[in-house]
């Protein structure tokens, strides 16, 4: 990624490289330093898409800059201050393979964070924000599952489905992506700004088309949802209506050819109605971590695959109950109190399933209130 030093502000007559001094990441030419920056201010003035345009256009972007009427050196310099202030880099997207299946893939991305080293397998897990509590534990448990067996999770830090996605991906001490629908100095939604801190902090990122200080407006979240969905070998709608962000994600995931799962609600449920559409236009009905899995080629921990056989010969845990508490634990131990919440269930219902399962071998005491599969 690219940071910037700044001096006092240049005269316009003065040399672009005297305006800023960027360090390069390790193989980046100059040359490429250069043009990333001039694309980011580019975007701060235009847009990404302005940004995208020059890109496309195959000339040097600093000329742009210039033939809107802009002073580059000027705009250099202010955009070296406004990433400072946000703490933010400048990304490559070229270091992030999986956005060339983009027909107009970004110029340029922001970043908080460093993306994980290539090559890895992304799993982008998406739905409603106003989530149920059954929908939002069936996103952790799945995040949390995938993320054991080493995917990155990418989502779009979003309340609801999204949040939960990303708390799952961390509670199995796995790493994941938020693409935000704005600038990182503008964040929206600021209830999981702290979530994004901690996903940074667990080696994360948080990335964006869109400059530090641009606001958040419905059609850039639409825009966003591209590079959520090019980020992922496969994309898992979790709950949603028939419309919304994550029915978006689920179009551009056909289009780029990309795996699409989904959860199979009931008929009944209004959050569910748009995970049924979804399978009536091809996407694969998922229970849990385990069949996204298999179907990615992704190698699932040793003590869920255990755990999974076994199930197939208990009887007395009803509703599903017993697959969800063994992709809660996918990830390792967890408070009984905290199994209840994500499974869904009043605590007395999950302590007689958990009581069924450690019978049969499936989970142990830990103590201390706590539970986890057999090793």
């Amino acid at each position: 990624m690219i940071a910037f030093e700044y001096t006092a502000r240049p005269s316009p007559q003065t040399s672009l490289s005297h305006g800023c001094n960027p360090g390069r990441e390790p193989g980046m030419t100059s040359d490429r330093s250069a043009a990333l920056q001039a694309l980011a201010a580019l975007a701060r003035r235009g847009g990404p898409r302005e940004a995208r345009r020059a890109a496309a256009h195959g000339g040097p972007p600093v000329e742009a800059l210039a033939r809107l009427g802009f002073d580059p050196a000027r705009e250099l310099e202010d955009l070296g201050m406004e990433l400072a202030d946000a703490g933010v880099e400048l990304l490559d997207p070229a270091t992030l393979p999986t956005l060339v299946s983009l027909a107009d893939p970004p110029a340029v991305l922001f970043a908080w964070g460093t993306p994980p080293p290539q090559p890895w397998s992304g799993v982008a897990i998406v739905g409603t924000r106003a989530a149920t509590p059954a929908g939002s534990a069936r996103a952790h448990a799945i995040a949390r599952g995938v993320a054991a067996a080493g995917a990155v999770v990418v989502s779009g830090l979003a309340l609801g489905i999204d949040g939960a996605a990303h708390r799952g991906a961390l509670a199995a001490g796995g790493c994941t992506i938020g693409i935000l629908g704005g600038g990182h100095g503008r964040f929206f939604p600021l209830g999981n700004r702290t979530l994004a801190s901690e996903i940074v902090a667990a080696g994360g990122c948080i990335l964006s088309e869109y400059p530090p200080l641009q606001a958040a407006f419905p059609f850039q979240f639409l825009e966003r949802n591209r590079l959520v969905a090019a980020l992922a070998r496969g994309v898992v709608v979790v709950e949603s209506g028939r419309r919304g962000g994550a029915i978006n994600t689920a179009g551009w995931a056909m289009e780029m050819g990309r795996e699409l799962f989904t959860v199979p609600w009931d008929v009944e449920r209004p959050k569910g109605a748009g995970c049924l559409r979804l399978l009536r236009e091809g996407a694969r009905a998922v229970g849990g971590a385990e069949d996204i899995c298999e179907d990615l080629g992704l190698t699932v921990p040793v003590p869920v695959h255990r755990a999974r056989r076994r199930l197939e010969a208990i009887a007395g845990v009803a509703g599903g109950l017993a697959t969800r508490i063994v992709d809660a634990l996918a990830g390792g131990e967890r408070l009984i109190d905290e199994l209840a919440e994500q499974c869904g269930a009043p605590i007395g219902l999950l302590r007689g399933a958990l009581s069924i399962l450690e019978i049969h071998g499936v989970v142990e005491d830990r103590g201390g209130g706590r539970v986890a599969l057999v090793q």
